[in-house]
């Protein structure tokens, strides 16, 4: 892939002085910019950079709730995990939120590192892209609001090189009920509760989503 633009990032960087990472990336981002626009002009094949339509992250987007087409156009802006996404419709939004017995609007804190507003009606959006139940959207809010204690560390989290990945546990009756799997094989597939609650509550899912709707 001989005109793969790449930018070479010293490592690591968790031990240099704030002044130094600073100039990393101001420099990193100036090498960024330098390709893009090389490989923009590349493929106008004129001087000047290709155009590009900017839509505001807060400007609502339009789509077929077809969910096929759905689905390539979330792959296609980046916003996907890779795996099948249900459409978000107001119907389904709305029984997200009954189950959760809480006003829409309600606004559990900002997401890191996009710092989206993690308001109730968009955190129910993802439960129904992710493929939740209804009745798995309790323990979604109860995620939500896990990470964004300060304690946690979302935006390290979210932001480090590192290979990491929250956990939720989940303890009570509930458990049972709603047929999460605690016992043999907790951490593979075939249980829809155990991977569309985490699913759900995955920050770099919300992170995407709060802050573009």
């Amino acid at each position: 892939m001989n005109d793969l633009p790449l930018v070479i990032v010293p490592h690591p960087v968790g031990t240099v002085s704030l002044d130094q990472l600073r100039s990393l990336a101001e420099s990193t981002v100036d090498s960024i910019t330098t390709r893009l626009l090389r490989q923009s002009q590349a493929a106008s094949g004129s001087g000047e950079p290709a155009s590009k339509k900017i839509v505001p992250l807060d400007s609502p987007i339009g789509v077929s709730s077809d969910p096929s087409i759905l689905f390539k156009e979330l792959v296609k802006r980046g916003w996907s995990d890779g795996l099948p996404v249900l459409p978000p419709t107001r119907a389904a939004v709305d029984e997200m939120i009954a189950a959760g017995s809480v006003d829409k609007d309600l606004a559990l804190g900002v997401m890191p590192p996009l710092n989206g507003v993690a308001a109730i009606e968009k955190i129910a959006a993802n439960a129904v892209m992710a493929g939740c139940l209804p009745e798995y959207f309790p323990l979604v809010i109860a995620a939500v609001k896990g990470v964004l204690k300060p304690g946690f560390n979302l935006d390290g989290v979210q932001t480090t090189t590192g290979n990491v990945a929250p956990v939720i546990v989940v303890n009570g009756p509930c458990r049972k009920s709603l047929e999460i799997n605690c016992g043999a094989n907790a951490l593979g597939q075939g249980w829809r509760a155990n991977a569309t609650i985490g699913r759900a509550s995955a920050a770099r899912l919300l992170a995407s989503w709060t802050s573009r709707r």
